[in-house]
């Protein structure tokens, strides 16, 4: 299949992983959701913990019954602290984000490398709903229809590179290393 799409075999992994680290994190964000007791009892622990790994190790390994390389721990972490800090209303960026990303993308939709304009859509590359305006770097350009196609589905980046044989965005793994 892969040869077939004209896919490298390392573009491949890498979005199988982004796709699967996601689906994890979306995992145990619809767990805590739905049971307000672990979601509190989740919440006080991240309070105590020291390091966002060290936490992330705790929650899958209670939660979900798995193991994470150390890099997927980092980076969920990260995203799991932005989950309990995310605040019920979205930020309103200034165009000078938006320009500099349609910069930063070489004026090319992050997912599908169509041509964009500066009144393409701005979307968080770990949806908004999980992670609210919690992390850096989680803003990205989009098309219309990869904008309205994406939704909160990770899914959608593997079936554009299926049908594109391009990776679009900058990995998930390199994007969130720089956060602070």
């Amino acid at each position: 299949m892969l040869m077939a799409n004209h896919i490298p075999p390392e573009t491949a992994e890498q979005i199988i992983c982004d796709t699967l680290r996601f689906l994890q994190f979306q995992s145990i964000c619809d767990t805590l959701r739905a049971d307000r007791n672990k979601y509190i009892r989740w919440l006080s622990l991240s309070r105590q913990m020291l390091h966002p790994a060290e936490f992330a190790r705790e929650i899958t390994k209670n939660l979900c019954h798995c193991r994470l390389d150390e890099e997927s721990y980092h980076l969920m972490g990260k995203w799991l602290l932005a989950f309990f800090r995310k605040k019920d209303y979205r930020v309103i960026y200034p165009q000078k984000i938006r320009t500099d990303l349609l910069h930063q993308q070489h004026c090319h939709c992050a997912i599908c490398n169509e041509l964009i304009t500066d009144h393409a859509e701005l979307d968080h590359i770990i949806p908004w709903k999980y992670v609210g305006d919690e992390l850096d770097n989680n803003l990205q350009l989009l098309c219309f229809t990869c904008n309205r196609s994406k939704k909160a589905s990770p899914l959608y980046q593997l079936q554009m590179l299926l049908r594109t044989g391009k990776l679009g965005h900058k990995p998930l793994h390199k994007s969130f290393l720089s956060l602070t």
